[in-house]
């Protein structure tokens, strides 16, 4: 009983985590949409902290750079998001 209590806490806390992941993500666009773009590059940064093997943390970040013409940076986001997903023939 206990076992299926603990893996039910732990599925609940993964759907939140998932939930909160897709809300930062959601604010991250609408913020690039109106071109908030350091308030973006913020969500960005904290997400790729929380989730350095999320990919579209990455991505967001990278674009994000870009937007305020900060290339190296870009750069170097983008080379992270490639290198979270080696064998992606999506973004290579």
């Amino acid at each position: 009983m206990q076992l299926g209590h603990r893996a039910a806490i732990q599925n609940k806390n993964i759907t939140e985590a998932v939930d909160r992941f897709t809300k930062a993500l959601d604010l991250v666009k609408q913020l690039q949409h109106w071109n908030d773009y350091s308030g973006a590059l913020e969500i960005c940064k904290q997400i790729v902290m929380i989730n350095p093997g999320f990919v579209r943390g990455y991505q967001l970040l990278a674009l994000t750079h870009s937007r305020l013409n900060q290339k190296k940076s870009a750069l170097a986001a983008g080379r992270k998001a490639l290198q979270s997903v080696p064998n992606n023939f999506t973004l290579g």
